[in-house]
């Protein structure tokens, strides 16, 4: 059994080890030929001071946790989710979810979710939207359960991404005279 409730500064270190696990877990369910990034995954000192400082406008995200009712020391699950904004006003992005896998089936993704959403929504936010790599079968069938609209061929979006070092290519061309 689990509750859920806000992350908190103390969480850091558990949920540091939860983004390896998630690594782990989407490595070994991904197709051989799939390309990884070297990208390293956030440290606890730097998760405390984007997600936990004084100045909430200043946070960088958002997360809720799944505690472990019989041991509350131990966070059993996540939610990473953050605002955006677009045309189409005001909404969340779901960067990340995951549920121990001995926590699977409990209905703790679907009680993680629903946090988000009720959140979202006292937020005035329409949309609630997130990815999912397509090999990751097990995510693919639980999403699917909550009925989302599949925008992927719909929207025609490609999503595109530049990490660090080409970031730093490219800001070397702007010229912010």
């Amino acid at each position: 059994m689990f509750t859920i409730r806000e992350g908190r500064k103390e969480d850091c270190r558990q949920l540091v080890d939860m983004f390896a696990a998630m690594d782990a877990h989407l490595k070994s369910t991904a197709d051989p030929d799939t390309k990884w990034t070297d990208d390293p995954n956030v440290c606890v000192q730097q998760l405390e001071e984007d997600g936990f400082c004084v100045e909430e406008s200043q946070r960088r995200f958002r997360i809720f946790v799944a505690q472990s009712v019989a041991d509350p020391q131990t966070l059993v699950g996540y939610v990473f989710y953050f605002p955006k904004y677009s045309r189409k006003g005001r909404g969340v992005w779901m960067e990340s979810m995951y549920v121990k896998r001995e926590c699977r089936g409990t209905g703790a993704g679907v009680a993680l979710m629903a946090a988000v959403a009720n959140r979202a929504l006292t937020d005035g936010c329409q949309r609630f939207e997130w990815s999912c790599r397509e090999y990751n079968h097990g995510s693919m069938a639980f999403y699917k359960k909550l009925e989302p609209i599949d925008v992927t061929h719909d929207d025609q979006d490609i999503v595109f991404r530049l990490n660090a070092p080409k970031m730093r290519q490219l800001a070397a061309r702007a010229d912010l005279s």
